[in-house]
């Protein structure tokens, strides 16, 4: 009884005596169960056996737990920034590919200011007086290019007033070619003026397929017109055909023209077209020596 007493309450010799570590003090004068064990005076209480037996842990303190609200707002953060990131990044490329497609149009609309500039220094107009009283004027282009043109006539009387002015326009007159044009004044017109002043803007075609080489002209004088006949030799219907009339007198002055216009003349076809004879300003017939015909336009656009 008194070994078993001193196993609970007293103290012991045996240090391997397992009961030493449940009640009093043992040799190493440590305590026994609700004393310290003898591996860290680390308290054994509320352990039971089995956690007794289980290797020994030293003790750490537990680090803090990240509250989820703040690894929400982190993350909110986090997406924000990337968000905004990726916007301003967005932007950036997109604001440079506006300047570059900004810049590629400043430098096409340059270039093409230039060459227009350099297309309308390269052209010679002559005008004649016709004997009806309209002017004709002979557009040559010696640029490369196929070109349009705009005429303005401004004509001026004698104290060098504007009294009235005229436009006209020709279309896809080709590289070092000619083109001729009336500009048709009215009965009050032709004696209203003085002195005419002759302004011509060109412009660069649009595309076209071209047909001067494809047509075969003929013509035949009968007694109140020229009968012009074209026949297209091309496999392609052609959407427009300009033939003009030049009329000279016994000098080879031009003193009258006319033109004839032929539209949707088709592959193989041929076609008629009717120039008047000219006439002075009382509309009276006009004598003339010769004719002429010429090639305006023959062509097809492409849009």
């Amino acid at each position: 009884m008194n070994d078993n007493f001193n196993n609970y309450n007293g103290y012991n010799n045996n240090n391997n005596n397992p009961m030493n570590q449940m009640g009093g003090q043992n040799s190493n004068g440590n305590m026994g169960f609700g004393g310290v064990n003898p591996m860290g005076n680390q308290p054994y209480m509320n352990q039971t056996p089995s956690q007794m037996n289980q290797p020994y842990m030293p003790y750490q303190n537990p680090e803090p737990k990240k509250s989820k609200t703040t690894l929400i707002i982190i993350i909110v953060l986090i997406a924000i920034v990337v968000s905004c990131g990726t916007y301003f990044t967005i932007r950036l490329v997109e604001k440079k590919k506006a300047e570059a497609a900004l810049r590629e149009y400043e430098a096409s609309l340059k270039k093409e200011e230039e060459e227009k500039e350099k297309i309308n220094k390269n052209f010679t107009v002559e005008d004649y007086v016709l004997a009806n009283g309209n002017v004709l004027l002979v557009v040559k282009n010696n640029n490369d290019v196929t070109v349009d043109g705009k005429i303005k006539v401004e004509f001026y009387n004698e104290q060098e007033q504007l009294v009235n002015s005229e436009d006209g326009y020709f279309f896809f007159l080709r590289g070092n070619k000619t083109v001729y044009t009336d500009i048709f004044l009215s009965e009050s017109e032709k004696s209203n003026y003085s002195k005419y002043k002759v302004t011509v803007k060109l412009d660069k075609s649009l595309e076209s397929t071209q047909y001067h080489d494809k047509i075969t002209i003929n013509s035949s004088k009968t007694n109140d017109n020229i009968l012009i006949q074209v026949t297209n030799n091309s496999d392609d219907t052609i959407k427009n055909i300009d033939v003009g009339v030049l009329f000279y007198d016994q000098d080879k002055k031009i003193i009258g023209f006319g033109e004839a216009l032929l539209t949707d003349v088709k592959s193989k076809e041929t076609t008629s077209g009717k120039v008047y004879l000219p006439h002075d300003k009382n509309y009276d017939d006009l004598a003339f020596d010769s004719y002429e015909v010429v090639v305006n336009a023959a062509y097809s656009s492409n849009y």
